[in-house]
């Protein structure tokens, strides 16, 4: 027998209850055993408290989150604005985020570097700079 119960709280969950009538057989005619008979009661729910629905709203990205994107995918300046332009008009950018361009890391070691030379003008400086210790003898 089965038996459907919808739960008047939440119309989207509903409890199935399920009554099972079974009986041992013998496994064996040496084997004596006696027929028992018995009811065996389960419940089910189609509805987990622990379950979390998806949510439909679209994912906005953060200020950080949308500078790692254009880091991760190697965008000039005029094509990371376009890419946080699209993502404000598809609304899939928070309010405050803005388009914050790459660090300047190396604008501290430009100085030690000539124009498009791969050579340093000041190595001691240099490993002072990038807190390295550096021996002048070596």
């Amino acid at each position: 027998m089965v038996k459907r119960i919808v739960n008047e709280r939440n119309r989207n969950s509903e409890i199935l209850e399920f009554s099972i009538r079974y009986s041992t057989i013998p496994h064996s005619d040496n084997h004596e055993n006696s027929e028992q008979e018995g009811e065996l009661n389960m419940s089910s729910t189609s509805h987990d408290s622990d379950f979390k629905e998806k949510d439909d709203r679209p994912y906005k990205l953060t200020q950080l989150e949308s500078s790692d994107l254009n880091q991760d995918l190697d965008l000039s300046q005029e094509e990371a604005e376009l890419v946080r332009a699209r993502l404000q008009q598809w609304n899939h950018l928070q309010n405050y985020a803005r388009v914050s361009m790459y660090r300047k890391r190396q604008r501290g070691l430009l100085p030690f570097f000539w124009k498009n030379l791969i050579c340093c003008c000041d190595i001691n400086c240099l490993m002072d700079n990038l807190n390295l210790e550096h021996n002048p003898t070596e």
